[in-house]
């Protein structure tokens, strides 16, 4: 049955090819490989004449300047981002493509929490990633984290463990990627072994989370034009936050604050498969279809579409749709049914809404709803083995401390304003919640990163976040009233 959801989908992406298929040749464009500006190896869109169009949109994922695996990827860093050219392939023998074609970032971090004052945690360590060049397409890569290497902090009293999963209290350190890629630009990337993702329902990296959470297995891209890309995911393996050693566990088999749907370690996933659709023919609009089978959990299927309106050079309209459905089709055996809370059956749909102003201010309203019969999970909630309690998931109306996944079914709504200010150099994000659900909540947040770009000081990154909430003491995950705060810095050679 697993076989047949995925076949399902892997047909209804098949039908959207014809559509792009059709808009490809009614705008007469074919695409042929050649270097194009900024360094960036990639696809240049051409038309009847053979002549680039060089203002054409395209997916620049699979390139040598690209590092998905690298969670810092797109982070300011002291040392900057080496560019790789085609005459630093076709000029340099094999090892030297390998040694000096790759790329590398040394992250220090130290972080600092409190739960519910006078409930605290810290943290430290270091992050080193490193990737070779290509060579002949292959590369290998991998990334050491070590956190509080010559102290242990303990609780510091600390009650509950919401913290832990971003700051761990003991000391660690994991290999937490190791992996071998093979990459035809422009075309296919595979990366096989200990590895990142960064999809809608698993996503490895937060930039609140010290250390990462990586997953054993294999991702594929494939683009299939200049403006569309599937994606296919295996995994047998997971390795929480805080540990230092790849099993068959989820967070939902972590402890933290409030009692929560917390599974004991009999309760266990064989892995995950996934596969997706990236359609984004221009900068402004884009398509992300998704089907998912997390083992012992769930079946999930998830769209979202998104568009750009320019009134003018400065002013902009933003709308967003997001829809999907979770089951248990073809399942022999359900976690949370057999933990006694319901099986996961459910639908979700939601809308957002974003004015813009220049690069410096936006304000958004969003929505979402879940829904499903009263026995199911949660009431109709959705199950997230790799998001819970992180709260990194792609839900409109998720906020820093709760969203949905971890309130269950009913309706929400969020309510932000951003800032830009400095360049870029200063974000700060004012948020308001309201979770109208099975256990409701009110969450009011407060989001700010600083970038100072003094002297010598480029990759620094100051990150201060805090939250309120408020709940009935018998909520099931955040039970009662909490405040949650964390300040984080960060400096990336």
């Amino acid at each position: 049955m697993k076989k047949l959801l995925l076949l399902l989908l892997f047909n209804g992406i098949v039908l959207d090819a014809y559509a792009v298929n059709a808009l490809s040749e009614s705008a007469t464009l074919r695409a042929e490989s050649t270097a194009i500006i900024g360094n960036n190896i990639m696809e240049c869109t051409r038309d009847v004449n053979d002549v680039c169009i060089s203002e054409a949109y395209h997916d620049d994922y699979i390139n040598v300047n690209n590092y998905p695996m690298n969670p810092y990827n797109h982070s300011p860093s002291g040392g900057g981002t080496q560019k790789i050219t085609e005459s630093d392939i076709a000029n340099k023998g094999l090892w030297e493509q390998f040694f000096t074609n790759g790329t590398y970032n040394v992250v220090g971090l130290a972080a600092w929490s409190v739960l519910n004052v006078p409930n605290n945690n810290y943290a430290y360590g270091t992050n080193i990633f490193a990737q070779s060049g290509h060579v002949n397409g292959f590369a290998v890569g991998g990334m050491l984290e070590i956190v509080n290497p010559f102290l242990q902090p303990g609780y510091r009293y600390l009650s509950g463990n919401i913290p832990y999963s971003l700051l761990p209290i003991g000391q660690v350190t994991t290999m937490s990627e190791l992996y071998l890629e093979y990459q035809l630009p422009n075309h296919v990337q595979v990366d096989a072994g200990w590895i990142l993702l960064e999809t809608p329902w698993m996503n490895s990296y937060d930039d609140a989370m010290l250390v990462s959470a990586p997953f054993q297995g294999v991702v594929t891209n494939y683009q299939m034009t200049p403006n569309w890309r599937l994606i296919g995911i295996a995994t047998n393996g997971y390795q929480e936050m805080g540990d230092q050693y790849f099993n068959q566990l989820t967070m939902y088999n972590k402890g933290f604050n409030g009692n929560g749907w917390v599974l004991s370690d009999n309760y266990i996933s064989n892995g995950s498969y996934a596969i997706g659709s990236v359609f984004k023919p221009s900068k402004d609009y884009e398509l992300n279809l998704w089907g998912y089978s997390f083992s012992g959990y769930a079946n999930t299927l998830y769209a979202d579409a998104n568009y750009v309106y320019h009134l003018d050079t400065v002013n902009r309209f933003d709308f967003g749709a997001q829809i999907g459905n979770q089951n248990t089709w073809g399942m022999q055996s359900n976690n949370m049914q057999q933990a006694g809370y319901g099986a996961p059956d459910s639908y979700l749909a939601g809308v957002k809404f974003a004015y813009g102003f220049s690069d410096w201010f936006n304000v958004e309203l969003s929505y979402d709803g879940m829904f499903g019969p009263d026995n199911s999970f949660y009431q109709g909630g959705f199950v997230s083995p790799y998001t819970y309690t992180i709260v990194n998931d792609p839900l409109y109306t998720s906020g820093l401390g709760a969203g949905m996944i971890e309130q269950g079914a009913g309706n929400s709504w969020r309510i932000g304003n951003t800032y830009k200010l400095m360049g870029d150099d200063l974000k700060m994000e004012i948020a308001y919640e309201q979770f109208m659900t099975a256990n409701p909540l009110n969450e009011w947040d407060l989001d700010i990163k600083y970038k100072p770009h003094l002297n010598g000081l480029k990759g620094l990154i100051i990150h201060w976040e805090a939250d309120y909430a408020t709940a009935p003491t018998w909520d099931v995950t955040n039970g009662g009233n909490f405040f949650f705060m964390e300040t984080m810095v960060s400096y990336s050679y």
